[in-house]
């Protein structure tokens, strides 16, 4: 009889959510909290749950880094709804939220993994990902490929149709900023600029609009007076 092994995961994808929710961090704050992230994931990934019981103590040993910089990456985490913290007498238990993993799921065996997935007996999600952006060479893979920056990228973006923007599928989170650029410099289009508004402003009340003003002034050009040979 042949042994029959339940669906396991053989990996899990950290989605683009996760990554740039992170983007709100200041300064290192985002590689730490990674950093803690991926260690804390190295104990939740073996429950079906998502859940572990750490240490500081071991996540500072796989991380290298600070308990007091360990500490505020796991409350960074958990004020962004990452993770959950409870308490417990001498260790925290954390809960994953789902909403940021991905899990590949095979019914083979959990050592076949290296040669299903590098010998390509199957595709899994990682190649069919990578197949899809090489096939789907859109515009806005091209803008996004280019490694511009954050910024950047979202500006040259902006200068694409709503018809692609709301259409693409894979790079949601670029899109979606860069709707929110386009429809701001769209409401922009209708604004009076500043400084139209402050030559008018400058030019009404002034003595420019002076009815005896103008009259003295046309006097004088006419009879050929400079005011200063008054």
């Amino acid at each position: 009889m042949n042994k029959k092994y339940d669906n396991s995961r053989s990996f899990l994808l950290v989605t683009y959510n996760l990554y740039h929710k992170l983007d709100t961090l200041t300064g290192p704050n985002k590689a730490y909290c990674l950093s803690v992230y991926m260690s804390l994931l190295k104990y939740a990934w073996k429950s079906s749950d998502y859940k572990c019981s750490v240490r500081y103590s071991t996540l500072i040993k796989d991380t290298k880094l600070s308990k007091m910089t360990v500490r505020r990456s796991c409350s960074l985490l958990s004020d962004l709804g990452i993770i959950t913290i409870k308490r417990l007498p001498s260790a925290n238990h954390y809960s994953m939220n789902i909403r940021y993993l991905k899990a590949e799921r095979y019914t083979t065996e959990h050592t076949k993994v290296y040669n299903r997935t590098l010998r390509g007996t199957r595709e899994n999600s990682i190649n069919r990902s990578i197949n899809t952006v090489i096939t789907n060479n859109t515009n806005i893979d091209k803008i996004i490929s280019k490694g511009l920056g954050r910024d950047t990228t979202i500006l040259e973006l902006s200068k694409l149709s709503y018809e692609e923007l709301k259409n693409d599928k894979k790079n949601s989170y670029y899109c979606s900023k860069a709707i929110t650029l386009k429809e701001d410099n769209d409401k922009n289009k209708n604004l009076v600029p500043v400084e139209k508004i402050l030559r008018t402003l400058k030019n009404v009340g002034g003595k420019k609009s002076n009815a005896f003003y103008r009259a003295k002034v046309a006097y004088n050009k006419a009879n050929g007076i400079k005011p200063w040979e008054k």
